[in-house]
C-alpha cells in the first residue's frame, strides 16, 4: 500500500497535484514567487514527486492486532479530502494489484506455453533418439523379448538362407545353359515354354504358312508376297526379341538370387551378432526409453498447468476488500501527550541500539569459504584470492596473460566443479549473477569464459544492460553492435565479436540497450539463446545485480544453471540469502558460489591449512617464491 505505484494512482485520481496543500506553486505565496521570477518552474517530473513525497508523508498505514485488517490513516487540514484519500489508497491498492497480478498472468501464460513448445521439442527429439537408437540396433521387440525374437528372426533367416541357396543353383543352372551363345539356349526349357516365346512362336508358325501359301500361287514381285515376307520377318524377329528378353531376365532373376543369398547371409551373420550384443545395448535402450517416459510426464504436467492458467485467467479474487470506509472525522486529530512524552524518552535507546546494530552489521558479512555453505545453504565452487596492484588491474585479462597464477588456477577449479555439474548437458549457457555492483560477477564471467575458449568455442553476452562493463574490460570499441541490436534485427554476424587474441566471441550489451527488462523477459530472448547455440558449445552470460533488478531470474531460467558471485568481508549475508532464495524460488538452477576477493592472509588464523595449501601449491608448481 506505500509503493510508488499506489500512491501514482491516487494522486492521479483524486487530481491532488492541483491541490494546493501538496504543490507549493498552487499557494498564494508560491504563486507570488512565481510571478516575482524567484522560483524556477518544477517538470512535471518534479512536481510528481514532490507531490508523492507529500502523499506519503500523511499516510499511515497500521494492521490490527490478531486480525486479517489493516487501518488506512491520511492526515490533512482539509477533513473531507483525508477521508477520500484514505478510502482511494485502498481503492487502488486492490485494483493495482487485480493489474500487476493478470499482466503476471500473462507473462506466466506466454512463459509455460514458450516452455510448452520447448518440451515438445524435447520429446519430438527423445522418441527420435529412441527410435534411432532401435533401428541403429535393429531391435523391434520390447527389451523383454528381444532376444528371443532375434532367435526366431536368426531360424528364418536360416530357414530363407536355405530356401534361396537352391533357387540360386537351380537359376546358376539355367543360367550357364542360355550362356553358351548358340541357339540352342533358344531350346533351353525356361526359355522354349515361356508364354510369351510360346506365343511368338505360334505366329511364327501362322506366318510361315501364311507365306507357303502365298509362294504356291504367286510370284515374289506380287504385293501379297512381298506382304507375307514381311509378316514372316517380323515374326521371327519377335520370337528372337521374346526369346532374348526371357534370357535378360532369367541373368536378372539368377543376379537378384545371387543378391539375396548374400543378403540372408549377411542377415543370419548379423542375427548371430545381434544375439550376442543385445544384453549390452539394452542398457543404453532403457536409459532411452526413461528420457522418453520422464520428457513425457514433464510435458504433460506442462499442459496442463497451461491449461488451467489459461482457464483460471479471468477469474482473480481481489486481495483485499474496504470493510469500513473512511468518513470525514468531526474533530481534529492530535498526537497524544503520553506518546510524545514516550517517544522521547526512547529516542536515546533507539539511537545505542542503532549504533549496536550497525556494529553487528558489520559482522553481517560473508567472512571465509565456509561461511558459504553455513550461512548461505549453497555449494562453494571456489575461492578467489584477493588481487592488488598490477594484478586487480589486468583483471580479467589476467586469466589470458597469466594462466599458472593463483587467480587463474582459482578460476580452473570453479570451471572443473561447472563441468562436473554440466557432464551431460550439450552445448550449456551458464550465467552469473551478484547482489550488488562491484562484487566481480563480470570480471568472474569474463574469466570463466576466456579460460573455457582455450577448448570449445565460447561467448561471452553482456545481459547487464543498464550498467555494462564486459565491453569496458575487453577494451570493445563504444559504438560496437551487441545484443540488444540483436533484437532489433541486426544479423548475428554484425553483433557477435570474435576476440582472436583470446579465442572467444563476444557479444556486448549494444547501442539500442532500452528496456532491458522487456527484451529479456520477451520470447525473442529465448530464440536468440537457441540460435546462438548453434554456433558456440559454451556461453557465458554476465547479468545485472540480483538485489537492485531481476533481469537475473528471467535470464537464468533460460540458462543451464546459475553461478552466484559473492565479495568476501563485503557481502551481506541476509540480502545473499535473500537473492539466493529468489533464484530458487523461481526454479533457477544454482551451480553454486564464487567467494571473489578472499584474502588468505587476512583470514589465515581460521583457515591456516588452506592458506597453506595455496602456498605451497604455488611453490610446487610455479616455483618456489611464487606467491598467488
Amino acid at each position: 500500500m506505500r509503493s510508488r505505484e499506489v500512491g501514482i494512482r491516487v494522486i492521479k485520481a483524486l487530481g491532488l497535484e492541483n491541490n494546493p496543500y501538496f504543490n507549493p506553486e498552487l499557494t498564494p505565496e508560491g504563486k507570488e514567487q512565481a510571478a516575482e521570477g524567484n522560483v524556477k518552474e518544477l517538470s512535471q517530473e518534479a512536481l510528481e514527486e514532490q507531490v508523492l513525497m507529500r502523499y506519503k508523508a500523511g499516510l499511515d498505514i497500521s494492521p490490527i492486532k490478531n486480525s486479517q485488517l489493516v487501518e488506512i490513516r491520511f492526515e490533512s487540514p482539509d477533513p473531507v479530502l483525508a477521508a477520500k484519500i484514505a478510502n482511494q489508497t485502498a481503492e487502488s491498492y486492490i485494483t493495482a494489484d487485480l493489474d500487476a497480478r493478470f499482466d503476471m498472468q500473462q507473462t506466466a501464460s506466454r512463459w509455460l506455453n514458450d516452455r510448452l513448445n520447448q518440451l515438445r521439442t524435447d520429446l519430438e527429439n527423445a522418441e527420435a533418439n529412441l527410435q534411432a537408437y532401435r533401428e541403429e540396433i535393429g531391435l523391434v521387440a520390447t527389451p523383454t523379448s528381444a532376444l528371443g525374437g532375434n532367435e526366431r528372426q536368426l531360424d528364418n533367416s536360416s530357414d530363407r538362407l536355405i530356401a534361396a541357396r537352391v533357387e540360386r543353383q537351380r537359376l546358376e543352372q539355367v543360367y550357364h545353359q542360355v550362356q553358351r551363345g548358340s541357339r540352342n539356349r533358344y531350346e533351353v526349357p525356361e526359355v522354349f515354354n515361356n508364354p510369351a516365346v510360346v506365343a511368338a512362336r505360334a505366329a511364327e508358325a501362322n506366318a510361315e504358312k501364311r507365306m507357303a501359301e502365298v509362294a504356291g500361287s504367286m510370284g515374289a514381285s506380287h504385293p501379297a508376297y512381298k506382304q507375307a515376307q514381311s509378316e514372316l520377318e517380323l515374326a521371327r524377329s519377335s520370337l528372337r526379341k521374346q526369346s532374348e528378353a526371357v534370357i535378360s531376365s532369367i541373368s536378372k532373376a539368377y543376379e537378384v538370387a545371387r543378391e539375396t543369398e548374400r543378403a540372408l547371409e549377411q542377415e543370419v551373420a548379423s542375427s548371430k551378432g545381434n544375439i550376442q550384443e543385445i544384453n549390452r545395448k539394452e542398457g543404453k535402450l532403457n536409459v532411452l526409453q526413461r528420457e522418453v517416459a520422464t520428457n513425457q510426464q514433464i510435458y504433460q504436467t506442462f499442459l496442463a498447468k497451461v491449461k488451467e492458467t489459461d482457464a483460471t485467467a479471468d477469474f482473480q479474487n481481489p486481495i483485499a476488500r474496504v470493510v469500513d470506509p473512511a468518513v470525514p472525522p468531526l474533530l481534529a486529530a492530535k498526537p497524544p501527550k503520553p506518546q510524545l512524552i514516550l517517544l522521547a524518552a526512547l529516542i536515546g535507546t533507539l539511537l545505542g541500539a542503532m549504533l549496536a546494530i550497525s556494529r553487528e552489521q558489520k559482522n553481517a558479512v560473508i567472512r571465509s569459504s565456509d561461511e558459504v555453505q553455513e550461512k548461505l545453504g549453497a555449494p562453494l565452487l571456489v575461492a578467489v584470492p584477493k588481487l592488488t596492484g598490477e594484478d586487480a588491474k589486468q583483471l580479467p585479462m589476467l586469466q589470458h596473460q597469466q594462466p599458472q597464477s593463483l587467480f587463474s588456477e582459482s578460476v580452473r577449479s570453479a570451471l572443473t566443479g561447472v563441468r562436473l555439474s554440466l557432464m551431460n548437458v550439450e552445448r550449456p549457457v551458464v550465467a552469473f549473477t551478484s547482489t550488488l555492483p562491484g562484487e566481480g560477477k563480470s570480471t568472474m564471467a569474463a574469466s570463466f569464459a576466456i579460460e573455457q575458449g582455450r577448448t570449445k568455442r565460447t561467448l561471452l553476452i553482456d545481459c547487464d544492460m543498464r550498467k555494462p562493463a564486459v565491453r569496458r574490460m575487453l577494451n570493445i570499441p563504444e559504438n560496437t553492435k551487441g545484443l540488444s541490436d540483436l533484437f532489433h534485427g541486426e544479423p548475428i554476424e554484425n553483433c557477435v565479436l570474435p576476440l582472436n587474441d583470446l579465442d572467444i566471441s563476444v557479444l556486448v550489451a549494444g547501442t539500442r540497450a532500452r528496456n532491458a527488462h522487456d527484451l529479456v523477459m520477451s520470447p525473442r530472448f529465448t530464440d536468440v539463446l537457441e540460435q546462438l547455440k548453434e554456433h558456440f558449445e559454451l556461453i557465458v552470460i554476465d547479468t545485472p545485480p540480483l538485489e537492485l533488478v531481476s533481469d537475473a531470474l528471467p535470464i537464468g531460467a533460460n540458462a543451464t544453471g546459475l553461478i552466484y558471485v559473492v565479495k568476501a568481508n563485503s557481502t551481506l549475508i541476509p540480502m545473499a540469502r535473500r537473492g539466493l532464495e529468489r533464484i530458487a524460488a523461481a526454479n533457477v538452477r544454482i551451480l553454486g558460489v564464487i567467494l571473489n576477493n578472499h584474502d588468505f592472509e587476512k583470514a589465515g588464523r581460521y583457515y591456516g591449512e588452506y592458506n597453506t595449501y595455496g602456498e605451497t601449491y604455488g611453490q610446487g608448481f610455479y616455483g618456489e617464491g611464487h606467491q598467488g
